[in-house]
């Protein structure tokens, strides 16, 4: 019930231009927004700082400036390997 929610959500922005420029954006904001919309309400206050931080300590500065519409496979197996050598 709640993903066909979060699917009239989304179906309404899109049709309020809201968003139309996904191709646009860069990781970083995606992942900010998903953040914030879509896991904050559903997680515990320390697992939400965690994420965020995870999210700033690995993926910002790797690949998050990539715009989506630039966003390749080979961009996440690289910053995956490079995780799993640290």
């Amino acid at each position: 019930m709640e993903a066909k929610k979060s699917l009239t959500k989304k179906q309404s922005e899109l049709d309020g231009g809201e968003l139309t420029h996904h191709g646009k954006q860069d990781l970083n904001r995606v992942l900010d927004l998903w953040l914030e919309t879509i896991a904050r309400p559903r997680l515990q206050p320390r697992s939400y700082i965690d994420y965020r931080e995870l999210m700033r300590l690995h993926v910002s500065g790797a690949i998050g400036e990539i715009r989506l519409s630039e966003l390749r496979p080979v961009h996440i197996q690289r910053l995956y390997g490079r995780l799993q050598t640290e």
